[in-house]
């Protein structure tokens, strides 16, 4: 059986960042002020999500 880290590792990020954002939308209003763009703030969470993913790959138990 295989470890989250050796799936994760496998897999696509950008298609697993996709997926979660189409299943759970992210409402622009609420994440930032009202100074920043659309795209801004889609690039903010685009990076989040990788470096939460990058932190569950190399996560040492």
């Amino acid at each position: 059986m295989r470890t989250v880290q050796e799936i994760l590792k496998s897999m696509d990020e950008e298609k697993l960042i996709n997926a979660y954002l189409y299943r759970f939308p992210v409402n622009v209003q609420d994440w930032s002020n009202n100074d920043e763009k659309i795209g801004e703030v889609k690039a903010t969470i685009y990076k989040r999500i990788h470096k939460y993913l990058d932190r569950l790959k190399n996560y040492q138990f």
